[in-house]
């Protein structure tokens, strides 16, 4: 597939992230955690899926355990499921997040990442990003790795099941 060119992130405004001192607060984790590059890029792009893909926090789990034989520390940035209740019946996540610092520059590793990640939750799509870069990924899971293809965007959350299907 040829290469997409990334999509610029919508701006988050500074009230939109509650910062103290050295920490920054996490709406889903509800507790200050240090505002390492890293946090501060998912902090910010927690603001983004909400606000910009209309998912709610009941969606969402943040720093969320992906289990597979060999990878019982791995953990997903950010899980999105299609509803609340999907989350609640602990059905597979439509969505991995995998986010960088900035001063990372997102590679195919990370790439690989994410699509084990996303294989592990059986999610349909995942995504790499720092504000630097952002892209978007969709998982067959008919084919063998690496079984993802770059797509210019993941569904938001009124998003049709043929509109996600596409």
């Amino acid at each position: 597939m040829a290469n997409k060119q990334s999509t610029p992130q919508p701006y988050v405004k500074p009230d939109q992230i509650e910062i103290r001192g050295n920490e920054i607060f996490s709406p889903l984790r509800q507790k200050w955690l240090k505002a390492t590059p890293e946090e501060r890029v998912r902090q910010e792009f927690l603001i983004v899926l909400m606000n910009e893909y209309g998912y709610t926090l009941d969606q969402i789990d943040e720093e969320s355990p992906v289990t597979s034989r060999g990878a019982a520390q791995a953990r997903a940035d950010f899980l999105i499921w299609r509803t609340p209740e999907a989350k609640q019946k602990q059905e597979h996540a439509l969505i991995v997040i995998e986010c960088k610092a900035d001063n990372v520059t997102i590679s195919l590793k990370d790439y690989v990442q994410g699509a084990n990640y996303a294989q592990y939750e059986h999610a349909r799509f995942f995504v790499t990003h720092n504000h630097r870069e952002t892209k978007y990924w969709k998982v067959d899971d008919k084919r063998r790795m690496p079984n993802y293809d770059e797509i210019a965007n993941i569904p938001h959350a009124d998003a049709t099941d043929k509109e996600i299907d596409e």
